[in-house]
């Protein structure tokens, strides 16, 4: 198995590592005894389950082992139509940014932030990766052709319906390894990835200065980081305090990284239905990670 392939370190202890269940339905601590499910056949590796099953809290009533009859009856409790409806829109705009081909008129603009990442990876990627991160992976695009340039791509997400269409969408040869998990404090061992991706992460999440010391850990020194952000913070994710600015973040890498290149406004595009798309202009780096790196931020 593939996940044998990638040092999973338990998020609760930070010391052991997990292993399958007898069963195969759970990844489990000897450390800590602590037990991770695996739901629809995605590793759920967070720290705090009950704080996740909460705020996930429709999660296992969409199982797809559910009938339709079962799953109609269950909607009646979880109420609040119109946020469970933006969700749906979310996970359907991320699979067509993904996997499908873009109107014409905006093919062009579509194109550039996947170009820019398979330039990147053609170019800069380590010959002899063994393991790449893709944080924040979405419905697993990225990952895919990450999986190109390495032995195994692992994509990691905290959200559980986005990793599970990851895995339903992998082709059955794809080098590939969903993980439900906290890009703040990702599962690994330090140093274990060649390559690490976080393409419009950090500006989606609480704590922005974690996540990147976390990503900068498990990147291995002389490995490959690319990183894009539109700089679109929103209070709804992020405090104030935690927003990064463009001088800041370039501050903090330069730090620890040697730049390869960089694009300042580079467009991503993420359509929201037939006639209606977001664009935005994120600013892009790829970066080698000095011997002698340690924190960055």
């Amino acid at each position: 198995m593939l996940l044998d392939r990638v040092p999973l370190l338990c998020p609760v202890c930070r010391q052991g590592g997990l292993r399958p269940a007898p069963d195969g339905r759970s990844l489990v601590c000897p450390e800590a005894g602590c037990c991770h499910p695996i739901v629809d056949g995605v590793p759920i590796v967070v720290e705090d389950w009950l704080g996740y099953a909460r705020s996930e809290r429709w999660m296992i009533l969409r199982r797809r082992d559910l009938p339709d009859w079962m799953e109609s009856m269950l909607d009646a409790p979880l109420g609040d139509g119109q946020a469970e409806s933006i969700r749906a829109s979310h996970l359907e705009s991320y699979r067509r940014s993904h996997y499908q081909a873009p109107p014409a008129e905006l093919a062009t603009l579509a194109g550039a932030l996947p170009a820019f990442v398979e330039r990147v990876l053609a170019e800069h990627a380590p010959r002899d990766s063994r393991l790449a991160l893709d944080a924040g992976c979405a419905t697993g695009g990225h990952t895919q052709m990450l999986a190109r340039y390495t032995e195994c791509a692992v994509g990691i997400d905290f959200h559980f319906e986005r990793v599970r269409l990851a895995v339903e969408l992998a082709p059955a040869d794809a080098r590939t390894v969903f993980l439900v998990a906290n890009a703040e404090t990702p599962p690994f061992e330090p140093g274990c990835f060649d390559v690490v991706l976080a393409l419009n992460l950090i500006d989606s999440i609480a704590r922005p200065r974690v996540a990147l010391a976390g990503l900068n850990q498990c990147l291995r020194s002389g490995g490959l980081l690319v990183l894009t952000t539109p700089f679109h913070w929103s209070s709804v994710c992020t405090e104030p305090a935690e927003w990064l600015s463009e001088t800041e973040l370039g501050s903090a890498l330069e730090a620890g990284y040697d730049l390869l290149c960089e694009q300042p406004r580079l467009p991503w595009v993420l359509p929201l239905g037939s006639r209606h798309a977001d664009i935005f202009f994120v600013r892009a780096w790829a970066l080698r990670k000095r011997l002698e790196c340690g924190s960055i931020i």
